[in-house]
């Protein structure tokens, strides 16, 4: 089969590897919650037809020999310093079963099968970080679940290893060839090379980031947040307000998320009134077109700095984010890792030394799983452990445009974390309104908070 196989004849290093600088990043966050979930990432779908189950397997199978990570187990070295080492054949364990009764409810018992698996931790020390579950539901009524540890995989990767799915259960139940593109290099390939990369970008992280504040967040509590349970809130943006936004961006020549970034700065300034402080913001680090056929955890992490004029107009903030923004990507192959060190950022077991706030852009499809005549239905399962103290997830593109916030609970109380985010529609359909505003007559407060706030006022002057 053309592009099945995952060995390229010109390797034949076969030793362990070292980790690359954001698997060494998941190998250290796990060491400090070793039974925590909140590093598992899911690929859960619901399929509705006459599934052939072997194919299926055998599929599961083909995807996992081509692709290194998915065959990778992590060890320690004489000297306790971690290493991957990839399995030359692997069969991941696919557990295969039906419940004794029908349920009565099978949507309910779907979603309580993919949450389940979602919730289960890894254990980094034994068989490679993935695990297989597909549950017989009904006649013609399955749910697959593939659940994999961070340090193998990331989003990017997600799409990936659903289309390849899609293409070798196809072309098995159809006998046809399997085609997929050459892969020129493997995973370990990238995790050796990833210790010589240049990084003469350190420097420019050193300027761009010299001098900046530490956020603080408009907790209800001091502490860490990080691991702790999730507070969730979505909201979906009026039409008009997404009509607007896409007019401001054409305005200022800026991107939509650009946008977006800025109304959710703009937030974070009004709370605590700081001008100068840092977000965080994950970048898929694929540049080389080489790298993007590949399964693997290639994802990096970027600090994107505001500097904050409350006189400023809506449009100069725009662009400046924007400005900033483009800065940041030109340097995203830098390994966060080395940014902490060469800023010489102070950091905690489990706080972010750079920022405690993170926001992410939700700008690619969902996956898709093509299957010949199945209806298929891609299941998200509610991810309850906290990776950041505070996230914003944009999906400004997208029809209806959303934003969901996640916020750590061990930091913010429910209707704290449900004000925020009506603040943050507010801001938004400010910023659709027109860019001529100031920022500081950009309105926060909804009708019932002004009035609460004005009754408190004249309370106290009484």
């Amino acid at each position: 089969m053309t592009g099945a196989t995952a060995h390229r004849d010109d390797i034949a290093d076969r030793s362990p590897a070292p980790l690359s600088p954001v698997q060494a990043r998941m190998w250290f966050l796990h060491q400090l919650r070793p039974n925590s979930p909140e590093y598992n990432l899911q690929l859960a779908l619901r399929i509705r037809g006459p599934l052939h189950r072997g194919a299926l397997i055998n599929a599961i199978g083909l995807v996992i020999a081509r692709h290194e990570p998915l065959r990778t187990q992590f060890l320690t070295d004489e000297r306790g310093v971690p290493q991957q080492d990839t399995l030359p054949t692997w069969q991941a364990p696919i557990r295969t079963h039906r419940p004794d009764n029908a349920p009565s409810d099978v949507d309910a018992l779907a979603r309580a099968v993919v949450q389940d698996e979602v919730n289960r931790p890894f254990d980094l020390t034994a068989a490679p970080p993935l695990r297989v579950r597909l549950v017989q539901l009904g006649t013609d009524d399955h749910v697959l679940t593939l659940t994999l540890h961070h340090i193998l995989i990331d989003g990017w990767s997600i799409g990936l290893l659903a289309e390849e799915l899609a293409l070798s259960y196809r072309a098995l139940t159809r006998g046809t060839p399997l085609r997929l593109p050459e892969l020129t290099i493997g995973y370990r390939d990238y995790a050796r090379w990833s210790d010589r990369l240049d990084t003469s970008g350190v420097d420019f992280w050193r300027r761009e980031l010299a001098g900046v504040q530490e956020l603080e967040l408009p907790a209800d509590r001091a502490g860490h947040g990080v691991g702790a349970e999730l507070i969730t809130c979505r909201r979906v943006l009026a039409a008009s307000t997404a009509g607007g936004l896409a007019a401001t961006a054409r305005e200022c020549g800026s991107s939509l998320f650009a946008v977006g970034l800025a109304g959710y700065l703009t937030l974070l300034h009004r709370y605590g009134g700081q001008r100068d402080f840092a977000v965080g913001m994950p970048v898929a680090n694929r540049t080389q077109s080489r790298l993007q056929p590949l399964i693997g955890c290639f994802l990096n992490t970027i600090c994107v700095r505001a500097r904050i004029d409350p006189r400023q107009r809506v449009s100069d903030l725009v662009r400046q984010t924007g400005d900033a923004l483009a800065r940041s990507l030109a340097y995203q192959h830098v390994p966060f890792e080395q940014v902490v060190r060469g800023t010489g950022a102070q950091r905690g077991n489990d706080r972010n030394p750079l920022f405690s706030a993170f926001c992410s852009a939700l700008d690619a499809a969902p996956p898709t799983f093509d299957l010949d005549g199945l209806d298929t239905e891609l299941i998200v399962a509610d991810y309850p452990r906290a990776r950041f103290d505070l996230n914003a997830t944009f999906a400004l593109a997208a029809d209806p445009a959303t934003i969901q916030l996640e916020f750590s609970a061990a930091l913010f109380d429910l209707d704290t974390a449900e004000r925020i985010a009506d603040q943050l529609i507010r801001i938004l359909d400010w910023f659709a309104a027109g860019i001529d505003q100031q920022l500081d007559e950009v309105p926060i407060l909804g009708t019932v908070e002004r009035s609460d706030l004005l009754e408190m006022i004249n309370g106290d002057a009484r």
